[in-house]
């Protein structure tokens, strides 16, 4: 028996309706009124629902297609931001870099262009160096070089050759003239006699128990705040010893002066002070077969003739201990200097009269990379001469200008101060120190300023901030300088890296560079 079920789920009302032949209820006699017409209504109940169902399916159909398209229009808004959060990002980041970068130690350099922080090399920085003379210095593991005129020196450590920065020198004059030949008259040779050998002179005593030394005597000036002269021979590495006796002879009461012993055996340096003199020594042993002996003295407070002893063979007067000669062996020279600063780390050789050699000028433009307004300079760097006592002197380190001092940020030494700077017309806006530097070793320095703030932050220390600072800033800073020089030519540097931010950092930021 047929029969057919209306689920309510698609409109009908549950009921199952089936046929039969009772006449009363079949579909052949009266049951089109009990089965046929309820069936007819529940399909036509459930035809109705379908097509509503229907229209709701195409409906949400239609929804979807919209949020489709609304997903997909949301995407392409999300990737445009995402550009333009990248580009932020990446202006951002141009300007926390710095926009110049000078690493002398490992040898790169950097410079913000239109397409971002750009490896240069030192040439094409076109970083203006002067010097017009050429320079004898120690190159990589102190072998002897010839640097040519408005050349840059680098300096190396003597064991491993490795480079450790570059070398700015001051201006100097060897006062000693025949710098390299012993034999001229101006060489007073007591004890000894001089031969010329190989590329210098031997120097040999005359009997085994006479005292033996070479003496000249300089006029030099000496100013109130004292000045630094240095005594620098090359004696061969014979692994014996030398004396040298750095003395004021005449015009005034007291001598100031100092002996220094040489042991070349020990490679050791005995230094004695007198009548308020300030000195030091070192030993640099080199690979030509020279040993460098340096003797480093303040003569405070004096114009006069100073007396210069180089001093071998048996102990002697002044307490000049040095070898027991044989009277044949002797010590090869190959030359000597007298310098009016501290520690040299080149040397001038001499004929007939002094020679200068002009100071290190190190500049290069930052026109369109340093703001005047605002900005940060980091600075690693080492004064490699510098004694105490130093009262006076004024020296910069690194300067941002135009071309003058008036309007300039810079950080110098001013007598026992690290100083920083801000001039505009002439006037320092902000002026701020710290004393007590440790200057034997590398220091690491950050300056920040901008309309109303400064900062100087020394080795991982905030030194100085004030945000009270008013006043006007530089008009334009186009050039960076090195190592220029206001006062006596007191010392040479050696820089390791500079960095130049167009912004000021936050001083914590600064503070964290120089760790």
């Amino acid at each position: 028996m047929a029969s057919v079920t209306f689920p309510t789920a698609l409109g009908g009302d549950g009921r199952t309706y089936s046929d039969d032949a009772d006449p009363d209820t079949g579909l052949d006699g009266l049951g089109y009124t009990t089965r046929f017409i309820p069936c007819l209504r529940q399909a036509v109940a459930m035809a109705g629902y379908t097509a509503q169902y229907a229209a709701k399916i195409d409906a949400a159909a239609a929804d979807a297609d919209r949020a489709e398209s609304a997903s997909t229009t949301a995407q392409g808004h999300a990737l445009t931001a995402a550009g333009y959060a990248e580009q932020i990002q990446a202006n951002f980041e141009s300007v926390i870099q710095p926009c110049l970068e000078l690493d002398f130690y490992k040898n790169q350099y950097w410079s913000l262009s239109g397409k971002g922080l750009q490896q240069q090399t030192f040439s094409t920085l076109m970083p203006n160096f002067s010097r017009l003379s050429e320079t004898e210095r120690d190159g990589p593991f102190c072998r002897r070089e010839v640097v040519p005129a408005d050349v840059p020196h680098f300096s190396y450590d003597p064991e491993t050759g490795a480079r450790r920065g570059l070398l700015i020198e001051p201006p100097s004059t060897n006062l000693l003239t025949y710098s390299d030949d012993f034999t001229a008259t101006p060489w007073q040779k007591i004890g000894l006699t001089v031969d010329a050998e190989g590329d210098g002179h031997k120097l040999v005593e005359t009997a085994i128990s006479s005292q033996s030394r070479l003496r000249r005597d300089i006029s030099v000036t000496s100013i109130s705040r004292g000045v630094s002269y240095s005594v620098d021979v090359l004696p061969d590495d014979n692994r014996r010893a030398i004396a040298i006796l750095v003395r004021a002879i005449t015009g005034e009461e007291t001598l100031p002066g100092a002996l220094v012993q040489f042991d070349l055996v020990d490679d050791i340096a005995s230094v004695s002070a007198f009548d308020n003199g300030e000195a030091r020594a070192t030993i640099t042993r080199r690979r030509d077969g020279y040993v460098r002996c340096t003797v480093s003295v303040i003569l405070r407070n004096y114009t006069g003739v100073v007396g210069t002893n180089i001093y071998f063979g048996p102990t002697g007067g002044n307490g000049n201990a040095t070898y027991i000669g044989n009277g044949v062996s002797g010590v090869k020279m190959r030359r000597a200097s007298f310098e009016p600063f501290a520690d040299p780390t080149s040397t001038i050789p001499t004929v007939a009269s002094q020679v200068s050699r002009t100071e290190d000028l190190f500049t290069v433009g930052v026109d369109g990379l340093a703001n005047s307004e605002s900005g940060t300079l980091f600075l690693s760097f080492q004064p490699l001469a510098i004694l105490t006592g130093r009262s006076g002197f004024d020296q910069t380190i690194i300067a941002l200008n135009n071309g003058t001092q008036n309007e300039q940020v810079d950080l110098r030494f001013v007598t026992e101060l690290i100083a920083f700077r801000v001039r505009s017309g002439g006037v320092n806006q902000v002026s701020l120190g710290k004393s007590d530097v440790d200057l034997s070793i590398p220091v690491r320095v950050a300056v920040g300023w901008s309309h109303n703030t400064a900062y100087l932050c020394i080795n991982g220390e905030i030194e100085w901030y004030d945000t009270s600072l008013q006043g006007a800033r530089p008009v334009a800073l186009t050039q960076l300088e090195l190592a220029k020089r206001a006062g006596p030519p007191v010392s040479q540097m050696l820089f390791r890296r500079v960095s130049l931010y167009p912004i000021m950092l936050p001083v914590s930021d600064a503070a964290a560079l120089t760790l």
